[in-house]
């Protein structure tokens, strides 16, 4: 479990319905706002409120983008934000490979 201390205490947990939120809210796929041209703001932004919302559906882009400001203006490290939504979508396990896989074969 990934948690984050924005407002309070948070999981940013990541499911296939998030990761389509993240890509409509973004306009990008999801392999292309981890490219290092698009992995700005915006893209930190959409992320993080698409790891968020499975706890508080009423929450919006804009709400959480307000919530990393009070995480910034707290004296809490900015480059803490997309550090949690990496673990946190490697924890989902979206982008493992069959080799990476806890697989035994049954043969």
């Amino acid at each position: 479990m990934i948690t984050i201390e924005l407002d309070r205490l948070r999981e940013i947990r990541f499911t296939y319905n998030a990761l389509v939120s993240a890509q409509k809210e973004r306009g990008l796929g999801i392999l292309a706002m981890l490219d290092d041209n698009n992995d700005g703001p915006e893209t930190v932004r959409a992320l993080l409120w698409a790891g968020l919302i499975h706890e508080d559906k009423s929450l919006t882009p804009e709400k959480v983008g307000d919530l990393m400001d009070l995480y910034i203006k707290s004296g809490k490290d900015p480059a803490e934000i997309p550090k949690s939504i990496f673990k946190a979508l490697d924890e989902h396990g979206a982008f493992k490979s069959p080799e990476d896989a806890d697989i035994k074969n049954p043969t």
